[in-house]
């Protein structure tokens, strides 16, 4: 849930610091592409049935880079996954959006 950190350099210090010498760390999240392209929606109704808006940043790679880098993490590997066939078939109203990126998987180590 990173797009709702207005910053990341603490996250990947603390993953930095969890890991120890040898450890791996995963993010997994929203591309930030789908989110310049699409949006999030992140207004919900609270227990009372009040209006709840959450609170959305966006984050784009080299920052997530900048912040791994300096917190001592080497990048190991990068996946992102298109909103595609597969997604199109749970979300059929994607189908404006086929070939977009959706998500992104980064694995991160210590050095």
């Amino acid at each position: 849930v990173d797009e709702h950190l207005s910053e990341v350099e603490p996250l990947y210090l603390e993953a930095r610091r969890l890991l120890g010498p040898a450890g791996t760390f995963v993010i997994v999240g929203i591309h930030p592409s789908f989110l310049m392209t699409v949006g999030m929606p992140t207004h919900f109704d609270g227990p009372g049935g009040e209006p709840v808006a959450i609170e959305t940043y966006l984050h784009l790679p080299g920052e997530h880079l900048a912040a791994a880098t300096a917190a001592g993490l080497v990048a190991r590997e990068l996946h992102e996954g298109l909103v595609d066939d597969r997604l199109i078939a749970r979300k059929p109203s994607w189908e404006t959006h086929r070939g977009v990126p959706f998500s992104y998987a980064w694995v991160w180590s210590s050095p």
